[in-house]
């Protein structure tokens, strides 16, 4: 079995960034109750569009390159 999992609130904390400041600077592109559910890991879905946004912003931010297995990882369940 394969589960999805978001490591938005890991890699905040990584980088020193809260959850506060991230719903701010993304504002006009990713909607704060989208960050909050991500980082809560309780988002189920996602548009390409809001990642990339996420990814833009964080981007600018920090200064270097943000890959989409920074912010979500893919857990494999064997079942054997």
């Amino acid at each position: 079995m394969i589960t999805i999992k978001w490591k938005l609130k890991e890699f905040l904390k990584q980088e020193g960034i809260t959850q506060y400041k991230l719903i701010k600077l993304a504002q006009g592109r990713v909607s704060k109750n989208t960050i909050g559910s991500a980082f809560r890991n309780e988002l189920n879905g996602v548009q390409f569009s809001t990642l990339t946004a996420l990814i833009e912003v964080l981007e600018s931010t920090l200064g270097k390159e943000v890959s989409i297995s920074d912010l979500i990882e893919v857990i494999r369940n064997d079942l054997d």
